[in-house]
């Protein structure tokens, strides 16, 4: 069960439909399948085969989405990379999971770079950015016509891997499975209520779960529309709103207190809006209140880890707002918070956040080790500290471990001292 499948239905049955708006140009479904189609036979000319790894490291535009898809398609698995990575820890993250092909843009360049002469496994580097020296993208599909059938991957099969500090501070891969994903986002249908004639803006990384599972893929699977944008611009996201007619988009609650309080929120008819998803940090009620009062928007705040696919809780429309709380299990979740000796604790009182859901990573790449420790019998324990009340809405307290939030990525200490 590939969980692209739908995507690729989509493009089958409704090939000249809007699929994305990058700066101002339009790609029907019909024309983004075939990039995909051409960069899939690209990737297989160059001797990736099902259960390969395909490293992509660039900023939100079309050859990201291009790329992710071609290798899920042909059976490989993505690894999107921290665009911030540098040095050591990015020589880490792509030696950990020989990747054979690294997909990048300019900036990817001079920071892969650095450590290039250390990947051992890379075959082939393609740039979307013309690099003196290197294969350019456009050149490295252009040469690979025709359509290119869907693998059948089963849904065990790792589709992504992305990598996170989890509970210590060393990275590690977390490894997604096509079923992991499928449920995610079958799970989270109520609450994106995306229609094939919908919009939706994105301009949170496409690296980061948040972009991808949250965004990008629900709307591929609804065939629906977004407008891909790079990097956070107040100006441009109410353009795109008022110009596209988007119904929702992705953002940090810093990014929601920006987009409240700039001067020219007034300016532009942004009621097509329907609700923003939010989360990496608390969100305080005057921003839930502020942003309603002011849009007449609803903010969802969700909790979830890369472990966990993206997301394992939300608040909902239908349910009281609740000041600290990031909402209630999503379907097919469990959730309880145990004592340091595992035991089930009682609503109200604080302790580690495990979870069992369809949504578990299948386990970190190549470390049984930190697998057997983070994932005790179907239970994955988050490291994270909080508590349930009794209707079931949950509270982050703290982390078990030391961790520092930056632009919506976990850092820790250790990875910092060493930059």
């Amino acid at each position: 069960m590939n969980f692209i499948k739908d995507f690729v239905e989509q493009a089958e049955r409704r090939p000249n439909a809007p699929a994305m708006v990058h700066e101002g140009r339009t790609y029907s479904y019909g024309e983004l399948m075939g990039q995909v189609d051409r960069c899939g036979r690209a990737l297989k000319e160059v001797g990736v085969n099902p259960g390969d790894r395909v490293a992509l490291m660039m900023n939100n535009r079309p050859e990201f989405a291009v790329a992710y898809n071609a290798t899920l398609k042909i059976g490989a698995v993505t690894v999107p990379i921290n665009t911030f990575l540098r040095g050591a820890e990015l020589e880490q993250q792509i030696n950990d999971v020989g990747p054979k092909v690294f997909i990048g843009n300019e900036w990817a360049a001079r920071s892969v770079g650095e450590v290039r002469d250390r990947l051992s496994t890379v075959r082939q580097f393609v740039f979307t950015d013309a690099v003196a020296g290197e294969t350019d993208f456009e050149e490295f599909v252009s040469s690979s016509p025709g359509t290119l059938p869907l693998h059948p991957s089963q849904g065990d099969d790792v589709a992504v891997i992305k990598f996170t500090a989890g509970t210590t501070g060393r990275s590690k891969g977390a490894m997604q499975t096509h079923e992991n994903i499928y449920q995610f986002l079958r799970a989270n249908m109520d609450t994106y209520t995306i229609q094939p004639d919908h919009c939706v803006l994105l301009f949170v990384p496409l690296f980061h779960g948040f972009g991808d599972h949250c965004c990008m893929n629900p709307v591929f699977m609804r065939g629906a529309s977004m407008v891909l944008m790079d990097p956070f611009k107040p100006v441009d996201i109410f353009e795109a709103i008022q110009n596209y007619h988007c119904i929702y988009f992705g953002a940090t609650p810093s990014m929601l207190y920006g987009l409240m309080h700039h001067p020219a929120a007034d300016g532009y008819d942004l009621s097509s809006l329907q609700r923003v998803l939010t989360g990496g940090g608390p969100v305080s009620r005057e921003i839930v209140e502020g942003f309603k009062k002011k849009f007449n928007v609803d903010v969802l705040q969700g909790y979830g880890l890369t472990e966990g696919t993206a997301g394992y809780t939300y608040t909902r429309v239908d349910m009281p707002f609740r000041e600290g709380s990031c909402g209630v299990a999503l379907p097919g979740v469990e959730m309880r918070i145990e004592d340091d000796e595992g035991n089930e604790l009682p609503a109200g009182q604080v302790g580690e956040i495990v979870v069992r859901s369809p949504f578990n990573m299948k386990g970190y790449w190549n470390n049984p080790e930190a697998t057997a420790e983070t994932i005790r019998e179907g239970w994955l324990h988050t490291g994270d500290v909080g508590r349930l009340d009794d209707d079931g809405y949950l509270y982050i307290v703290d982390r078990k471990k030391d961790l520092i939030i930056m632009s919506g990525e976990d850092l820790y200490p250790a990875a910092v001292a060493g930059l």
